[in-house]
């Protein structure tokens, strides 16, 4: 019988469920048909059901997140409102007689602050995995909004409850005594030539990937890539109903069965919003990254810091990025690049911190 394991997804993007994902189908390899995972998240189970590991996906909301108005831009007072609910254990207390039915014995958090609660109320050992927890988000929201400051001890208090912690780079606030791995991200599943004559990407032509949420009719630029016949561009779309093609043009559709590292490693480069699994992917395929930024997210400014000091990448202004102010930066992908050597990546490392907990707690 496998060992029932639960694991808490922040639905804050799909960062979080990236990350949680690389880490299970790593567990999945280390220790084989050894463990069958609860996962508890409001993302959508299409997401998991392409991943190589056991799991039931239980559909609830288990975190506060940021509400946003567009993908470039924050709603405070709305993140603000959901941060308050959030802060109490009665948004999950319903929750408890599930994980007792499932006989859970170990609960994994990213970064879903009242998983500890839960754990604590069922007297069972939990984990953070964390590149920034919602304390350390609010620090930086209080120029923009005092009222932030209440919730800051809150949530530091229950994320201090959790009985273990793991950080990965790139890393929001570094803690003294944990241990710290590299960018987690998924393996890729197939080879570059392959993708491409999935796709049909012309031969003598550069692919690159656009990972945008939106639809032709949002880019204003779409037009004007069919100028730039060196390159086939693919959009990686998580709002477009069904797949588009025209020209060099590729719209996937959002429920793609293209696998977005396949995706980054057979691109010649990467266009699209600073986020950790973004980050994580083009690190992980040494790809170089044409990035747009959200500033008032207080992990922005970690993430470009981490690509400037560590990988090939520019970034764009986030002002006319719709319209396609960034054009003449595709040159960019025409520059050879130099990549850092790495010797090991963060989901092997955050796979081995696990088991070793889990050896520690008598689990395996």
């Amino acid at each position: 019988m496998k060992i029932p394991i639960a694991y808490w997804i922040s639905s804050h993007g799909f960062g979080h469920a990236s990350r949680a994902s690389a880490l299970m189908e790593e567990l999945e390899l280390q220790k084989p048909q050894t463990f069958h995972f609860h996962i508890f998240t409001s993302l959508p189970s299409w997401f998991f059901d392409i991943h190589h590991y056991s799991f039931t996906h239980h559909r609830v909301e288990v975190d506060p997140g940021i509400v946003q108005k567009s993908t470039l831009e924050e709603d405070l007072e709305a993140t603000l409102n959901m941060a308050r609910q959030w802060s109490s254990p009665k948004q999950v207390v319903h929750l408890l007689p599930v994980l007792k039915k499932k006989g859970i014995s170990f609960i994994i958090a990213d970064i879903a602050p009242l998983a500890f609660w839960a754990a604590g109320e069922l007297g069972i050992p939990s984990l953070l995995v964390e590149s920034f927890t919602w304390d350390w988000i609010y620090q930086g929201y209080v120029s923009k909004d005092p009222a932030f400051d209440t919730l800051i001890e809150p949530y530091r208090r229950l994320f201090s409850i959790a009985d273990y912690h793991i950080q990965t780079e790139p890393l929001g606030m570094r803690k003294e005594g944990v241990p710290l791995v590299g960018p987690i991200s998924r393996r890729a599943r197939k080879s570059p030539l392959i993708i491409h004559h999935e796709l049909g990407v012309p031969k003598d032509t550069k692919m690159i990937l656009l990972s945008l949420s939106g639809k032709p009719k949002n880019f204003d630029f779409w037009d004007q890539l069919e100028e730039w016949k060196e390159f086939f561009f693919v959009f990686a779309s998580l709002e477009a109903p069904k797949e588009i093609r025209q020209g060099n043009r590729l719209l996937l559709a959002r429920e793609t069965p293209f696998f977005h590292p396949d995706l980054v490693q057979a691109s010649h480069g990467v266009i699209g919003k600073a986020g950790y699994s973004s980050v994580a992917e083009v690190y992980e395929f040494q790809k170089p990254f044409l990035f747009v930024t959200r500033p008032m997210l207080q992990e922005t400014a970690c993430l470009v810091r981490f690509l400037q000091n560590s990988h090939p990448s520019k970034e764009i202004p986030k002002e006319g990025f719709y319209e396609g102010a960034w054009l003449e930066q595709l040159s960019f992908f025409i520059t050879e690049h130099a990549f850092p050597e790495r010797l090991i990546s963060g989901r092997e490392e955050g796979a081995k911190e696990i088991l070793k907990i889990f050896q520690k707690e008598k689990i395996l």
